[in-house]
């Protein structure tokens, strides 16, 4: 009564009871399925099985049937060819013909020849228990030996003279004496026939006679009854296993699994083969052999003619005795397997009946980790409408039909349309149809390339302007690899256009107050000390414009991606981080780099952050190297490679923008200079001119620096009068052999050689001093490169020799080595 009370008062939790009945349920679920698919298993299996054990069972009895009529058939074959050579061999053994030839009737009985013959046979028909009648009859039909046996195996009698019988009228003495000498008779399988009447007990008899020739003339035949009970028993016996049937050609029985079907067709029994074989009975008695699962028919092809078939049929009596073992086999097999099965579908449904369970709590985790992706998704997804927004340069996408569907405002200020006009239009749809078709042409050679291509353009601005625009253009991929469409950011270069054209303009306006200069001043220091005010300015402009390039093709392309890597207090600390380093103004020397580099690491080291040595680099060359204690959470994030290299690249493009700024005023300032001293007036007109005459002024120019130390070597072809800027080629000859005499250091061998060459006149300028390095060759002849110390040289030397020879569509081309430098000038003379 306590324990019932203490039950009572126990109450399971619902839920619980929720799992517990679940739980069941689900166990009961899955074992009626597995059951039900063991069932049908076991139901395949089975039928497998047995029906491997059958086809075993089929394929025994056909080897085995196959191998029996073969038998057979060789067996009586084998027996009628000992019948032939036994006639034969009597009807030409030299006894038998001597007696033969005895004349009269009455010497031959009487003679020892006739006794011979008589003992001849007698040993023949004694050795042959089977042989039931051994004769000789003579030509006239007349039985002149014949001895005689009852039944099989008992002794041989010889017939009295009184007798013997005449044969004239029977079948097989016709028969043989048509034969020629040496060949044999059969008759059918038939039974023995005595006074016209079967003989009873039957005898199944074969005949086989031969005639006898003496000399070319027929003298008698020689002829053997066999009696074939043995033969026919004998393969009873070897097919006791089987049902033996023999049939002749019109399928009459001669042997049959029932006795009172045997002779049908001498006892005038109606069972035929068609009885026993309707549908198979014709096949049989046309085809030499037939297989089947349940019999096997073979033609025995006796010597005589005869088309008798031998049937050999499945015993099913005993045959079942084998079915019913397979049976019994494939019983044991599916029961042993049915236990297996049950143990293990026990066991599967215990072990699945949690898995609903479990799956429940996974579906409710993932539905959560879903919805909270979704979240960050969508969040993810305002920031970048908003950035998108904010970005000061036109943006816009086309999916793969090239139809709109986003763009910013920055984009819709530049057409001067709405949103609405833009979003699901084309560029046919915004534009003239010629440049549309344009932009399209540079959109297929995108997608067909799927990297990032830059070109500029001039396009229309919504005010009625003109802008020169960069288009920087990427295609789109989804994660199958097919073309999601096409990202673009305009970038409006005008002003820079306008400003490079400025410095174009001025920049040659420089080369030629520079050129002026050096015919003013026969090389003065003018330019020279210039030159180091130019240079320095144009080359910090040239490296600031790469970093800008560098920016606007590559990373600006992966802020949007490095945004989306952050959260809102990183990115907080992002910003914090640039506008550290913006701050950053002192220049550091190597040394001092490579000393906060040293005491960077550890500290990176110490607090885990992955690849410290090149985090220290990146922090030292943005100009951060203390205080780093409030960046450590963004340097942990495992992106922050990828975040550290765009901050880089933002510091440098803040440093690049300051250094044109102040180069560009330094330059300013130059170029001012330049132009308040330099004036060269330029007639813009060619002349005819000699080549020769201009470079003997150069050196006469050059005499007193190379009279101490250097042997000129003058090669001078005839030259005709071509048409030129005399003055500017005299620059070109007064830059190649100033550099030539500077580089022997005016001791060593100067060759000038002038020569035609396919319509060109060649200037060839050939110097022994210590050549030019194969590393700065390629760049000798861009502005500004030099080799020379400060204050000796601007760089500018053969950018205008370069500049002046183009200008008369020519060309120059530079061979050196150790002691041998060659300039060649090559000029159109037409």
């Amino acid at each position: 009564m306590t324990i019932n009370k203490k039950l009572s008062g126990t109450k399971l939790p619902i839920t619980n009871i929720k799992e517990m009945n679940m739980s069941l349920s689900y166990r009961v679920q899955f074992s009626l399925v597995l059951l039900t698919g063991s069932a049908i298993l076991l139901a395949i299996l089975a039928t497998i099985f047995y029906y491997m054990g059958t086809v075993e069972v089929n394929e025994r009895f056909r080897s085995s049937a196959l191998f029996k009529t073969n038998a057979i058939r060789k067996q009586f074959q084998d027996y009628t060819k000992m019948m032939t050579l036994t006639v034969q061999s009597l009807s030409q053994s030299d006894s038998l013909k001597k007696f033969i030839t005895k004349i009269p009737f009455s010497q031959r009985e009487a003679d020892g020849d006739f006794q011979h013959v008589r003992s001849l046979f007698l040993v023949v028909i004694k050795k042959h228990p089977e042989f039931m009648q051994l004769r000789y009859i003579d030509a006239q039909g007349k039985e002149v030996i014949r001895f005689d046996r009852k039944h099989s195996r008992q002794e041989p009698y010889e017939i009295p003279k009184a007798h013997l019988q005449n044969k004239t009228h029977r079948g097989y003495f016709i028969e043989t004496a048509k034969l020629p000498a040496g060949s044999v008779w059969f008759s059918k399988l038939d039974l023995n026939i005595e006074h016209k009447k079967i003989e009873i007990p039957i005898k199944p008899t074969l005949r086989a006679s031969t005639p006898v020739y003496i000399d070319g003339t027929f003298r008698g035949i020689v002829i053997v009854n066999t009696l074939m009970n043995e033969q026919l028993d004998k393969i009873r016996h070897f097919t006791d296993d089987m049902l033996v049937r023999i049939v002749d050609k019109d399928g009459e029985y001669i042997i049959h699994p029932n006795s009172q079907n045997s002779w049908s067709r001498y006892l005038s029994r109606e069972h035929t083969l068609t009885d026993d074989f309707p549908q198979k009975a014709k096949d049989i008695l046309d085809n030499e052999q037939l297989v089947s699962t349940k019999w096997v028919s073979k033609r025995l092809g006796l010597e005589n003619g005869e088309n008798l078939t031998l049937i050999i049929e499945m015993n099913h009596k005993i045959y079942a005795q084998q079915f019913d073992s397979v049976k019994k086999i494939t019983f044991i097999i599916i029961t042993v397997l049915f236990f297996i099965l049950l143990l293990v579908n026990i066991f599967i449904s215990r072990l699945m009946a949690s898995v609903p369970e479990k799956l429940e709590k996974e579906v409710n985790k993932r539905t959560q980790q879903l919805q909270d992706k979704k979240n960050e998704l969508q969040n993810q997804l305002a920031f970048q409408k908003t950035l998108l927004k904010t970005i000061p340069n036109p943006i816009f996408f086309k999916d793969e039909q090239d139809i709109y569907r986003e763009c910013n405002s920055a984009f819709e200020t530049f057409l001067g349309l709405k949103k609405e006009q833009v979003i699901g239009h084309t560029m046919y749809d915004l534009m003239p149809k010629e440049l549309a078709e344009v932009y399209h042409q540079v959109d297929l050679k995108l997608k067909e390339n799927r990297e990032v291509q830059t070109y500029d353009a001039k396009v229309h601005h919504a005010d009625g302007s003109q802008k020169d625009i960069i288009f920087n253009e990427a295609v789109i991929l989804k994660p199958n690899g097919e073309m999601g469409g096409i990202i673009g950011v305009m970038l409006d270069v005008t002003e820079l256009k306008a400003a490079q054209e400025e410095l174009a303009l001025t920049n040659d306006k420089l080369t030629e107050s520079y050129i002026k200069s050096e015919k003013m001043v026969a090389l003065g220091q003018l330019i020279a000390d210039v030159a180091h005010e130019i240079n320095t300015p144009l080359g910090a402009i040239r490296s600031a414009v790469a970093n800008l390039t560098h920016f606007l093709t590559q990373t600006l392309e992966q802020l949007p991606v490095c945004f989306q890597l952050l959260s809102k207090q990183r990115q907080h600390d992002f910003f914090a981080l640039l506008q550290k380093a913006s701050q950053q103004e002192t220049t550091l020397s190597s040394k001092e780099k490579r000393q906060y580099r040293y005491a960077l690491i550890p500290q990176l080291e110490k607090h885990a952050i992955v690849d410290a040595q090149r985090m220290a680099d990146t922090l030292v060359e943005m100009g951060i190297y203390q205080d780093i204690e409030a960046f450590l959470p963004l340097l942990k994030e495992s992106n922050c490679p990828t975040i550290l290299n765009i901050a880089y690249q933002l510091t440098t493009l803040q440093k690049s923008t300051k250094t044109i700024t102040i180069a560009s005023e330094r330059a300013a300032k130059t170029v001012l200079a330049l132009k308040s001293f330099a004036r060269y007036d330029q007639t813009g007109e060619k002349v005819k001119a000699n080549l020769t005459e201009g470079i003997e002024t150069v050196l006469t120019l050059y005499h007193n620096q190379a009279k101490h130390g250097v042997e000129i070597i003058y090669n001078y072809a005839e030259l005709p009068l071509i048409f030129c800027y005399p003055d500017n080629l005299n620059q070109v000859w007064t830059n190649l052999l100033n550099n030539a005499l500077q580089a022997m250091k005016n001791k060593g061998t100067l060759q000038i050689d002038v020569s035609v060459q396919n319509h060109y006149a060649v200037v060839s300028i050939t110097d022994s001093g210590t050549g030019i390095p194969d590393d700065i060759k390629p760049k000798i002849f861009e502005p500004f490169f030099t080799t020379k110390p400060a204050g000796e040289g601007c760089g500018l030397g053969l950018d205008i020799v370069k500049n002046i020879i183009e200008k008369h569509n020519g060309k120059i081309t530079v061979t050196s080595e150790q002691g041998k430098t060659t300039f060649n000038v090559y000029l159109p003379i037409n």
